[in-house]
């Protein structure tokens, strides 16, 4: 299952995780960041998608600090980094 951003309210991600566990589903929450420039040049420059992303909507997009039950499923990404180098180091 893949979740995309509108999950960065924490009452969603709880459902999510409540899921999960009742119907016995593996979990994990990769948290993909970038510097708020980068991403701003990233939608700014997108095009021919269905994503209603733009650089307007990032500014008022705000993610619900994840919670210490949230923690154990989260991995941090930085997207400006090389990705599989990070995930290998993750382990």
């Amino acid at each position: 299952m893949i979740l995309d951003a509108k999950y960065d309210r924490q009452a969603l991600r709880a459902e999510a995780i409540a899921q999960s566990h009742s119907h016995q589903i593996p979990l994990q929450i990769f948290h993909c960041d970038a510097p708020l420039e980068v991403l701003q040049t990233r939608l700014q420059q997108r095009t021919g998608d269905i994503a209603d992303a733009t650089a307007d909507l990032l500014a008022q997009q705000q993610l619900d600090p994840f919670t210490t039950a949230e923690q154990p499923y989260v991995t941090r990404l930085d997207t400006t980094q090389d990705v599989e180098a990070q995930l290998e180091f993750r382990g």
